[in-house]
């Protein structure tokens, strides 16, 4: 009966620890954090600590830190610093007339957040051939951009595709072939979301204003020039 006891107590802690709570902050921002007030016992002091990965004490970069409702500015300069992703524990505990409670604390993760690439091609008219690639530049490194790619010719099919920024933030998205190789075409790139590509850091992806992410590329086709005759 003790064996089942201890273990269950056992049980009971690694249930405990594997609930925690934790935070995931995509856009660093001022955000608040609270305990509730325990009524009607005496009005109690808190004290509340912030960890980094390496048990380095942040704590003055808590707001009204005496209190049992704070805020934390991720943006600044301090935690701004830190690379990303990165670890942080916040921890309070509240005394009450001397006696202390047990320890509250989460975990909060500070991420990147996602950046849109700028478009850029080397010219916004051109011969078919002379350019073969729309250049985008600037973005969240490895993070997986959505687009869209639309013609002015009505024969041609949409392109719905995806593509992979590299560890720069670079990727280059291929410029399709004329619809009709004897007429003038424009093909529009639209970014439309920036995300994750494997979906895991609990980030919401950045949708994109197409007002602020589209490129229009006017390709001409070669003419056909008909043998030289003479007389």
């Amino acid at each position: 009966m003790k064996t089942i006891k201890l273990l269950l107590i056992f049980l009971f802690a690694l249930i405990s620890i594997a609930v925690n709570a934790q935070q995931t902050i995509c856009s660093p921002e001022v955000k608040n954090y609270t305990v509730d007030v325990n009524d009607p016992s005496p009005a109690g002091s808190y004290e509340w600590t912030l960890l980094d990965e390496a048990t380095t004490d942040l704590s003055v970069e808590i707001t009204n830190a005496d209190t049992n409702s704070i805020s934390i500015d991720w943006s600044s300069a301090t935690l701004d610093a830190y690379p990303r992703p990165h670890t942080f524990t916040l921890t309070v505990v509240e005394t009450v007339d001397g006696c202390s409670g047990e320890p509250q604390e989460i975990q909060i993760i500070l991420q990147s957040g996602y950046e849109a690439p700028t478009i850029t091609a080397i010219a916004n008219a051109f011969c078919v051939g002379d350019i073969e690639f729309f250049n985008l530049t600037g973005g969240t490194p490895n993070a997986q951009v959505t687009y869209t790619i639309t013609s002015d010719n009505a024969g041609f099919t949409p392109i719905n595709a995806t593509v992979v920024l590299g560890n720069n933030g670079d990727a280059t998205i291929a410029i399709p072939g004329l619809t009709d190789a004897n007429t003038t075409e424009v093909f529009t790139l639209t970014l439309t979301e920036v995300d994750d590509e494997t979906d895991t850091d609990s980030c919401s992806a950045l949708i994109l204003d197409p007002a602020d992410s589209t490129m229009s590329v006017t390709v001409n086709p070669i003419p056909t020039t008909t043998e030289i005759i003479f007389d």
